[in-house]
């Protein structure tokens, strides 16, 4: 039997430069309907921002993934990326975060069926969307 493969989703969320915001990701199929619940073991492939409404020209984001609320359990350490497309005056664009398809079970203090991405701007703000891509 092949391996299932898909992404968990995150709906738009105002982000800043000053603190990190938490995104969850989960099954939220009235937004995407594409979108499914995170399994409790497989491979992250990749996570994927995508932003909007950009005020400020940030030129990176700082991205860090946990598998409870509080951030407790750090699945993907903090990596920053360049926001692309990067020219002056743009209002969209993304960053994707590589995870080197690694391997994971969730344990103790994580939420089941959700995971979570913290993302900070370099400058100004930004609303935000992610989803994270995985196989079971």
């Amino acid at each position: 039997m092949p391996d299932a493969q898909g992404f968990s989703y995150a709906h738009w969320t105002a982000i800043n430069a000053v603190d990190y915001t938490l995104l969850t990701l989960q099954e939220d199929t009235a937004n995407d309907p594409a979108s499914s619940y995170f399994p409790s073991k497989g491979t992250i492939s990749h996570v994927e921002i995508e932003l909007d409404n950009i005020v400020g020209a940030p030129a990176t984001a700082t991205v860090y993934c946990t598998w409870d609320a509080t951030g407790a359990f750090i699945a993907l350490p903090a990596a920053t990326a360049n926001i692309s497309p990067a020219f002056s005056g743009a209002t969209e664009g993304g960053v994707v975060i590589s995870a080197d398809q690694i391997q994971y079970k969730q344990g103790a203090g994580a939420t089941k069926g959700k995971f979570y991405v913290a993302v900070k701007l370099s400058a100004g703000t930004a609303d935000a969307r992610a989803r994270v891509y995985w196989k079971r």
